[in-house]
């Protein structure tokens, strides 16, 4: 059993609300409870305990709802640094061919 994520732009703000829930193999549905989030300072060198731990399944879904509401990330960044440096050379391409026009 995990978690599953469900959200929804909210249409009166900008807010993003998320429903997380679970079926058990019996059947069984249950929810999470809106979730109380106590701010505190911490002071250098304090421990600090994840505000949320997910399973790798349970982030997938929790990315995936996110997606299918229209959310991406604002630079996308891969593991393999050679993407990542093609599509910052063609970043720098386009700045010497645009430079001061519009592409």
């Amino acid at each position: 059993m995990s978690l599953d994520f469900q959200a929804v732009r909210r249409d009166w703000s900008d807010g993003v609300a998320f429903l997380m829930r679970e079926q058990t193999v019996s059947g069984v549905r249950r929810v999470v409870l809106p979730l109380e989030f106590n701010i505190k300072t911490v002071e250098p060198g304090e421990s600090i305990d994840p505000t949320m731990v997910l399973l790798p399944q349970e982030a997938q879904s929790l990315l995936e709802a996110l997606w299918a509401i229209g959310l991406r990330p604002a630079e996308a960044r891969y593991p393999n640094e050679h993407v990542n440096a093609l599509r910052d050379h063609l970043r720098d391409m386009r700045e010497i061919v645009f430079r001061g026009k519009a592409p």
